[in-house]
């Protein structure tokens, strides 16, 4: 998926991501056409990288945990990335799950062996959202980064309509108040 919404690539093979891939894009919201930019950053999935790939969680915004509908075996680690994504990252950060290979049941019915029920279940259960996909011929690709998107501005906006008026203004009075030689972290 990465490489198709990042790059524009049709993935050529279904090896999966070794280490870390890091992108940019820059899109404009529907809403109130602002212009952001992303950062995606693409993580393997395997366990031999699993500690290079956690440390990533952290200040993430958004994470789409991926699994292939073809294979029971993938969904199965769906739960341990969940579990890793809520001990590492932000309370607040938007979880899509993302069944991919749609092209490949669309074709065949018989090749499924994650149900979709079952994975919207699960999704419901553990307040993500879902959806399936195909990165191979494009389906919903570029939808499932939008709704990326427009969540995380949503809970960005809620956030600051939640913090009381006199803290916002204290902050950017002291904020303002810091010469160049401080920091602000």
């Amino acid at each position: 998926m990465f490489d198709r919404y990042v790059k524009g690539d049709v993935p050529k093979h279904d090896a999966p991501t070794i280490g870390v891939e890091f992108g940019t894009k820059t899109l404009n919201l529907p809403d109130n056409d602002q212009k952001v930019k992303l950062q995606i950053w693409d993580t393997s999935g395997q366990e031999r990288y699993r500690s290079i790939t956690s440390v990533h969680y952290r200040k993430a915004l958004g994470a789409l945990v991926v699994y292939d509908i073809t294979s029971e075996k993938s969904y199965k680690n769906v739960h341990r990335w969940i579990s890793e994504l809520k001990e590492e990252a932000e309370q607040d950060v938007v979880v899509i799950l993302v069944g991919n290979k749609l092209d490949i049941v669309n074709s065949d019915e018989s090749k499924r062996e994650v149900k979709f029920a079952a994975a919207q279940q699960y999704a419901k259960e553990n307040n993500l959202l879902f959806m399936e996909t195909s990165a191979k011929t494009n389906i919903k690709v570029k939808e499932i980064f939008d709704m990326l998107t427009q969540e995380i501005f949503k809970n960005k906006s809620q956030k600051l309509k939640d913090k009381p008026v006199s803290k916002f203004l204290q902050q950017q009075h002291t904020s303002q108040q810091s010469g160049d030689d401080s920091c602000n972290c």
